[in-house]
């Protein structure tokens, strides 16, 4: 890291800082990242959340070089992929987006990423139709990666947290498995890119151990967000693939704790 370290984060409604603190009342896992670095030299660190409720990776890449790399940071977290598995799942499961569901209420506006995923109709079978929404998704996510080494930028990809077990069903499982092929391939990309690009895998670090696939209760806001617990878990998880350090935090003071 240089004198000073410039990071932006793209990602949905778990990096969208206005939505976590207003609907959870927590804080997000990029102030615990800036509040990491500030502790660490040369703890000059600037870090832009560009999050958005509600978008798909394609919404992602949409805005990527105004929100990412015309900001010249040295690193760019990109964190997607959940609305994909939704959306996905919900063709699969449905063969429709209903309406209300492609409007991301959250924002106000439509989610063109969402209503891409009805092309799934036309392939034949479920499994193909998982790994073909896998495959698109995944795509868009290392066009951004290949966006940001392009201009000098250093990708961190975050793999997708797992669900919280709630209400089973058939579209909530081919959602976790949508989750499951893209995490494998997120996991495989970075593999592929050596020193090139970060892999931050926060699907492991918020596993539920006790029952692997679920996302630990301990840092659940609902069915896909992440509560304070889990945001600091997630900024942990971050702070380790910048610095190759561990660290943890103490929600009851505020203090950061080394492990």
């Amino acid at each position: 890291m240089g004198d000073q370290v410039k990071i932006v984060a793209i990602g949905d409604s778990n990096t969208d800082k206005m939505f976590i603190n207003t609907m959870f009342n927590a804080l997000c896992y990029t102030d615990f990242l800036e509040l990491i670095l500030q502790n660490v030299p040369p703890g000059d660190t600037l870090i832009l959340n560009r999050g958005k409720s509600g978008e798909t990776t394609i919404d992602l890449g949409a805005r990527f070089r105004k929100a990412v790399i015309e900001e010249h940071p040295d690193y760019a977290i990109i964190f997607g992929g959940t609305n994909d598995a939704g959306y996905i799942a919900q063709v699969i499961a449905n063969g429709n987006i209903p309406l209300s569901t492609a409007i991301a209420s959250e924002i106000g506006q439509l989610s063109l990423g969402g209503l891409a995923y009805l092309g799934l109709r036309d392939i034949e079978g479920v499994e193909k139709k998982l790994e073909r929404g896998a495959e698109i998704a995944n795509g868009h996510l290392e066009e951004m990666c290949d966006a940001a080494l392009t201009n000098g930028i250093t990708p961190i990809l975050c793999t997708i947290p797992p669900y919280k077990k709630g209400n089973e069903s058939p579209q909530i499982d081919y959602g976790k498995k949508v989750i499951r092929l893209m995490n494998d391939n997120i996991r495989a990309f970075c593999n592929l890119n050596p020193g090139r690009v970060v892999l931050a895998d926060g699907y492991i670090a918020l596993d539920n151990k006790t029952e692997p696939g679920y996302m630990n209760p301990e840092f659940s806001a609902d069915l896909i967000h992440l509560n304070e617990r889990g945001q600091a878990k997630l900024a942990a998880v971050l702070f380790k693939a910048l610095t190759e350090s561990d660290i943890e935090f103490s929600l009851h003071d505020g203090y950061l704790v080394s492990s």
